[in-house]
Formats: structure tokens, C-alpha cells, sequence
């Protein structure tokens, strides 16, 4: 590991970068996907859209 990007040179100073050995705009431009720093957002539970529906009552 190296505290320089392999492609530029720059001096990177985030950890994932260095990991990689890569800065954001040189990984970028080579193809190279980093993992995204936002959590993925919740999904709302969809018990109730996923069931059969009641049927009707009968006699009302």
C-alpha cells in the first residue's frame, strides 16, 4: 500500500483510497468501483401488498 495514487501520483489521504492505491477521479476513469459511503435506505415492509386480498363478505 502507498499513500500516492498509481496513476497520478497524488498524495491520497482517505483510507479506502489508499487500500485500493487509487485516487475518487483516477479510480473513476479506470473502471474501478468503490463501495458507496451511504447506507441503503429502507424498505417499507410489504407483508400486507404481498398477501392474497380477503374476500368479500357475503350477505352484506
Amino acid at each position: 500500500m502507498s499513500d500516492t495514487c498509481g496513476r497520478c501520483g497524488r498524495r491520497l489521504k482517505n483510507p479506502a483510497y489508499i487500500e485500493i492505491g487509487f485516487g475518487r477521479t483516477c479510480a473513476a476513469k479506470m473502471g474501478i468501483a468503490l463501495p458507496s459511503k451511504r447506507k441503503p435506505k429502507d424498505k417499507p415492509d410489504r407483508q400486507d401488498h404481498d398477501q392474497e386480498p380477503a374476500p368479500a363478505a357475503e350477505g352484506r
